[in-house]
């Protein structure tokens, strides 16, 4: 038997409570044990693979005896690890949000003397161009000192190096790095929003030109990742009862820009 261990909302939309065993035919492929796990799962069709095309979706990774087998064909081999039943295969996920026990409550923010750690954005050479930008988007936001290259770097002398700015209380650097680095959904930004129209006004800022995602992630058009969210998504994630949170789940899944209404009405909320 085939082992495979889901991630945490993937587990409460097959109401299981640890990992699974399939039955899968040899050779035993990444195609043939998730063809089983919608088998024995329908309710997970779609929510790991596209329904059409069958690629992975993007914010799921495969992995195996401590390997990334994510961009590996579905139809080779699993290791024979996995084959044997020995070790799981992983389904990892990252999803906004998460279960938070009731009463679910933000806690305030507690403001400190100087931000310990700021994100640091490495763009190639359009650096002001995202920092005007992100400006546009977020009324919070103020541009702060440019830091101009001297002679000797890899940048022309007198040319804009790092530019800082600020969305509300938190503090960002864009830098002028050229090509060798782009940015990728494994590191994102969270906006929680009180309100759907909120939600509607800012995906539709940030969307511009860039690549709408799944379950509220978006890309911009400089590439850098965001999760356009409720700020009560774990709320709405558990529903009214545990089958409430199961829809909703299912819901969100389906999403690519998240619907509160929805999701109310899916956990029994509205």
């Amino acid at each position: 038997m085939i082992r495979v261990e889901l991630p945490h909302h993937l587990r409460v939309l097959a109401n299981v409570n640890s990992e699974v065993t399939l039955k899968v035919a040899e050779p035993v492929t990444l195609r043939r044990v998730l063809d089983a796990l919608e088998e024995q799962y329908p309710v997970l069709r779609g929510t790991i693979r596209d329904h059409d095309t069958k690629k992975r979706r993007p914010f799921l990774r495969f992995f195996a005896c401590q390997e990334d087998l994510s961009h590996d064909s579905p139809d080779n081999p699993l290791p024979a690890e996995v084959a044997l039943g020995k070790e799981p295969l992983l389904v990892i996920g990252a999803i906004a949000g998460g279960r938070i026990e009731r009463p679910f409550a933000p806690k305030p923010l507690r403001k400190a003397s100087m931000q310990k750690i700021k994100p640091f954005l490495w763009f190639n050479d359009n650096a002001e161009e995202a920092v005007e930008f992100y400006l546009s988007v977020f009324p919070n936001a103020k541009r702060g000192a440019a830091l101009r290259a001297s002679e000797g770097g890899p940048n022309p002398a007198g040319s804009v190096l790092t530019v800082a700015f600020t969305i509300g209380e938190i503090g960002f650097v864009a830098l002028n790095g050229g090509p060798h680095y782009q940015f990728t959904p494994a590191i994102s930004f969270v906006i929680p929003c009180e309100t759907q129209t909120e939600i509607d006004a800012m995906w539709a800022k940030l969307a511009a030109g860039g690549q709408e995602m799944q379950c509220g992630w978006l890309t911009d058009k400089f590439g850098v990742c965001w999760q356009v969210v409720p700020a009560n998504i774990g709320e709405l994630l558990q529903g009214r009862d545990a089958e409430g949170g199961k829809r909703a789940m299912a819901a969100m899944m389906q999403m690519v820009k998240l619907d509160i209404p929805a999701l109310k009405r899916a956990g029994g909320l509205a």
